[in-house]
């Protein structure tokens, strides 16, 4: 099978896994200054493969511009993408969310690296040999706006928090509970237990949110407090014993970049965390060598 259809087929396996939905951006905002922003954050966040190059294939606008859909070169920086949710831009939160259509891709593709230039090939085009152009026209209707670039701090910041946050469920209900008492609670129950780095000044607990009277999100200042804090699992608050987990939307944070944002706030070092990747892996070649069998399979192919 030529080079050129195996790189088709491997596009079109992983696209669903690779296309990320963005919104919340400033009005405004063009396609270029959106590809701009997010891979400038991603290179400042480590998040991008070491393989040369910008991680975005391709920014598509909405019709109104609300919304934009990116394609990016990895299913694995794709992932890495959704860390940077909520990350300011141009006084703008910026929301980054898996599309509808979200398809998981096998895991050994995880680390392949779709070149520039590669169109995902319809099941058809699979088979004929053809391809056909999947890109949507960008509309532009508002005037550009300057975008300030995003500190690495910040940046950190936003890709952290998914790791320092804790659900907390089954709250008291009719105890006037707030989320400063609760982050009072938290943060006595941490330095009380021990579990609290006493290396570093202050309350442990940042910040704390009740969307509900049945639960409850806690943001921890450092990583390694958070994985601490999982141990009060159980421990009563009111007539009730609190359910503390891990949020659905949890990432771990390699070692390498939780040292610089420890560094970046002025933190001593954190200790090792042996669950945590140590850094971001190396890409894998795209297309077999002479020989070897391809791991796509014509059948396997997502429709696009």
């Amino acid at each position: 099978m030529a080079a050129a259809q195996i790189l088709q087929q491997q596009a079109s396996l992983t696209r669903k896994a690779r296309r990320i939905h963005f919104s919340g951006f400033p009005i405004g905002t063009t396609a270029p200054m959106l590809q701009a922003f997010v891979q400038g954050a991603m290179d400042s966040a480590k998040l991008t493969l070491p393989t040369p190059g910008s991680c975005i294939i391709e920014v598509n606008l909405g019709q109104d511009a609300r919304y934009s859909f990116i394609e990016f070169r990895s299913v694995f920086e794709a992932g890495n993408v959704l860390m940077l949710d909520g990350v300011n831009m141009g006084g703008s939160v910026l929301r980054i969310q898996r599309p509808k259509d979200f398809t998981p891709a096998p895991p050994e593709t995880m680390m392949l690296v779709i070149p520039a230039g590669i169109q995902s090939a319809t099941p058809a085009a699979l088979i004929t040999g053809t391809s056909v152009s999947t890109t949507m026209p960008i509309i532009n209707s508002q005037p550009p706006k300057a975008v300030q670039p995003v500190s690495e701090q910040a940046n950190l910041q936003s890709v952290t928090r998914r790791a320092r946050r804790l659900h907390v469920g089954n709250l008291p209900t009719g105890a006037s509970l707030t989320a400063e008492l609760l982050k009072q609670f938290f943060s006595a129950m941490l330095v009380s237990k021990g579990l609290a780095d006493s290396r570093i000044e202050g309350d442990p607990v940042v910040n704390c949110t009740i969307p509900n009277q049945k639960y409850g999100f806690v943001e921890l200042r450092t990583i390694h407090e958070t994985t601490r804090a999982l141990t009060l699992n159980g421990m009563e608050l009111g007539d009730r014993k609190l359910r503390i987990q891990r949020p659905h939307d949890y990432q771990p944070v390699p070692m390498d970049m939780q040292r610089r944002y420890a560094e970046l706030m002025g933190q001593p070092p954190p200790p090792e965390d042996l669950s945590a990747p140590k850094s971001l892996p190396q890409p894998t070649s795209l297309v077999p060598s002479a020989g070897q069998v391809p791991s796509g399979d014509a059948k396997q192919n997502s429709d696009v």
